[in-house]
């Protein structure tokens, strides 16, 4: 037969239990202990907002550049950048200033 310091015993650590698991929460919230674990191999670059559902995200995955169009239901590979996209990009960037600048010249 369970007695009433029996029941009050089980009361009070359940109780316990209960408030530990909620300090625990708040605290693991508070330092953000869980949103610290970070994936090695991916990197989000950066992004913008194409419309108020969709955007294109540029995305760095295991050293290989990614342009993904991302919507509420779908994510699609819209360009995949060789190894050599940086000197790609800055050539590019030199390129058109130094075009801007002949022409500005003239």
């Amino acid at each position: 037969m369970i007695t009433t310091s029996l029941m009050s015993s089980i009361t009070l650590a359940l109780a316990l239990i209960v408030t530990m698991i909620v300090v625990f929460g708040f605290v693991a919230k508070k330092t953000q202990l869980l949103k610290n674990y970070q994936f090695k191999d991916l990197e989000i670059m950066g992004g913008a907002n194409v419309s108020k559902k969709t955007k294109v995200v540029l995305v760095k995955v295991l050293g290989q550049k990614l342009l993904l169009g991302v919507s509420d239901n779908t994510i699609n590979t819209l360009h995949v950048f060789n190894d050599d996209f940086n000197s790609q990009f800055i050539a590019k960037v030199n390129e058109h200033e130094s075009h801007e600048n002949h022409e500005s010249n003239n």
